[in-house]
Parts: C-alpha cells; sequence; structure tokens
C-alpha cells in the first residue's frame, strides 16, 4: 500500500475516533499513535497534516453557520416568539385599559 494511501487512511480513523469518542483531539492522537508503533514518520507526519487540514476546514464550516443562521433568526423566529408570547399580553392589556376607561 502506497504511503499517501496509508497516510489518508489513518488520518480518517483518527477523525472517526475522535468523533465516536467525544474526547479531546490531544487525547485521540495520542492514544491512536500508541497503538500503531509500525507506521513510519513520513506516513505519521502526513497523516497529521490530512487530520489537522480537515479539522480546520470543520472549524471554518462552523464560524460560516454562525453568520449564515443569524439572518433567519432576526427575521423569522424572533418575530414569531415575539408574537406568540407577547399577543396575549397584549390583549389582555387592551381589555383592561377599556375597562378602565368606561
Amino acid at each position: 500500500m502506497g504511503t499517501r494511501r496509508k497516510s489518508r487512511e489513518l488520518a480518517m480513523q483518527m477523525l472517526f475516533q475522535g468523533d465516536l469518542g467525544k474526547q479531546k483531539p490531544e487525547e485521540v492522537e495520542e492514544l491512536f499513535w500508541a497503538s500503531r508503533e509500525d507506521v513510519d514518520d513520513e506516513t505519521r507526519g502526513f497523516a497529521d497534516d490530512l487530520r489537522l487540514r480537515q479539522r480546520q476546514r470543520i472549524e471554518e464550516a462552523v464560524a460560516e453557520t454562525k453568520i449564515k443562521i443569524i439572518f433567519p433568526l432576526v427575521f423569522f423566529i424572533f418575530p414569531c416568539l415575539l408574537i406568540v408570547l407577547l399577543g396575549p399580553a397584549l390583549l389582555n392589556i387592551t381589555k383592561d385599559l377599556k375597562n378602565i376607561v368606561q
């Protein structure tokens, strides 16, 4: 098996273990490489580089998602919440004000 293919396979296994274990990335990396001593340094370095790049892509996507979700929240969800929560209160206030005026 080629070095690049082996590195990709190892990087994917490490990402999968990190996703399933819900552990810190440093702990996953340490445990992963401790169980695989037959891997040479070049393959290990390439696998680490692939894993870091993938992690950066995921973090960038998360940052973009935070920005993209603001528009629907402000223009669709918050107004609906205000109507549902404040609507009955406003009806009661107007009803009480009519009773006070009469």
